[in-house]
């Protein structure tokens, strides 16, 4: 028949040295006193512990951060890579070039307005005026893709700052719990932190 369970109150390490001397570790359990900071507690598990499950939760977090600026960087490096491609090498959008008109206007399949509000406008003339002419639209395509690379740069920089912000409050929020008097410590807890729904 085991032991029945006794409580003794220490105020030191010392006295639980004392205590727990010639006892398994499974004998015995070390309780804070709620008076006593956590930071106080030195060489007692319960901040180990905390440090453990908080140390595990800011791993995860860090690693969340991580993956979505991961994701951000291949979608940065997929738009370096269209705006490398060659003039040249670039998919043709808009109408064919002998259906090009000095407005630049779409004919034919193309309109995204109203297209009895558009006055017609003939063909380019000159195979000049239409290479130009599907030049503009590499340009544009090449402009689209910049302003795109902006965007994803800009939001890479706010997921990193979004990532040291993170880490550096709720290491203030760990500190101050650890200097703080309360109930952490002062009695059995299940010390795993809730952090990601996964």
């Amino acid at each position: 028949m085991a032991e029945p369970q006794r409580v003794v109150t220490i105020s030191s390490v010392a006295e639980a040295k004392q205590v727990t001397k010639n006892r398994a570790i499974d004998e015995v359990a070390l309780l804070v006193d709620a008076k006593t900071p956590l930071s106080s507690a030195d060489g007692i598990k319960v901040p180990a512990r905390l440090h453990e499950a908080f140390e595990a939760m800011l791993r995860a977090w860090m690693k969340e951060c991580e993956q979505e600026i991961s994701r951000v960087d291949l979608l940065i490096s997929t738009v370096k890579e269209k705006l490398a491609i060659p003039d040249a090498s670039l998919p043709h959008l808009g109408p064919p070039a002998n259906q090009r008109n000095p407005r630049n206007l779409p004919l034919g399949e193309y309109p995204i307005f109203d297209e009895s509000a558009v006055r017609f406008q003939a063909p380019y003339d000159s195979a000049d005026e239409r290479t130009r002419a599907i030049q503009r639209d590499r340009d544009s395509q090449k402009a689209l893709w910049k302003l795109n690379l902006q965007f994803l740069e800009a939001k890479k920089k706010v997921l990193e700052e979004k990532a040291r912000d993170l880490e550096r409050r709720v290491r203030i929020v760990m500190d101050k719990s650890l200097e703080s008097r309360s109930l952490l410590g002062a009695g059995y807890a299940d010390y795993r932190l809730e952090h990601t729904t996964a």
